[in-house]
């Protein structure tokens, strides 16, 4: 079920400060390979981020569950932050996958079943084990069928440093329903977001200077939200 815009960042919003730390966290620890940075792929460095990133989110988000976070390691080595709604009486819920996206703000997948069915909000087909050795998950209804969203870095030209960080919900492998900024490059160096400091950072930054891409989809639902050029509502 995609979930309206609004609901969705009221899920997302509250844990800004701990995504911007993750990424913080990530980038420092990825500087380990800087003397080792001319002989790596970009390929390589993304998917080394990409294991610092999600090993920061499982420190930074464990333990959370009576606030509706569940951390879900997949035997596929898919790892997904779901926020349920239920507890602050939203019907649904959101899981956000860590993924560096380019220009247009969309993810570059090698194209798969589960991956097609994530960007196009198609139920994907998981086994899920526990993060914590010894518990017993059950498979819920209530997760089944949440809305997927991304939350994108997307690096500078120099593959260096992270310039942007966003959410992104993805309509299909080429397009998105819309995006929303977090942080940009000044704010996750500096670490200007503060956990208990929220309300007082303008943390909903316009972007102006870089816009998703759109193509043709079937419109399946006209009460969902879109994204126009210039980064409005359509």
């Amino acid at each position: 079920m995609l979930l309206e815009k609004n609901d969705i960042l009221r899920l997302i919003e509250p844990h800004y400060p701990n995504i911007v730390q993750l990424i913080q966290n990530a980038s420092e620890r990825l500087r380990f390979a800087d003397k080792e940075r001319h002989c790596l792929e970009k390929r390589t460095v993304a998917n080394i981020y990409r294991d610092l990133a999600v090993d920061e989110a499982r420190q930074v988000f464990s333990g959370k569950e009576s606030h509706g976070i569940s951390l879900l390691d997949l035997t596929d080595s898919s790892f997904y932050i779901e926020i349920s709604g239920y507890p602050i009486g939203i019907q649904g819920a959101v899981w956000l996958r860590i993924k560096k996206i380019n220009d247009e703000f969309l993810t570059s997948n090698i194209p798969t079943k589960k991956s097609n069915n994530y960007n196009s909000q198609k139920s994907i087909d998981f086994s899920r084990q526990p993060y914590l050795e010894g518990e017993e998950w059950g498979i819920n209804e209530k997760i089944l069928k949440p809305t997927y969203a991304n939350i994108g870095h997307k690096w500078d030209e120099t593959n260096t440093k992270i310039e942007n960080l966003l959410v992104t919900v993805p309509e299909t492998n080429n397009s998105l329903y819309w995006y929303e900024q977090i942080a940009d490059a000044e704010i996750i160096e500096l670490g200007l977001m503060q956990e208990n400091n929220v309300s007082n950072f303008p943390i909903r930054l316009e972007v102006t200077n870089q816009k998703p891409r759109r193509v043709s989809a079937k419109k399946e639902n006209n009460s969902k939200e879109k994204v126009k050029k210039d980064g409005t509502k359509g």
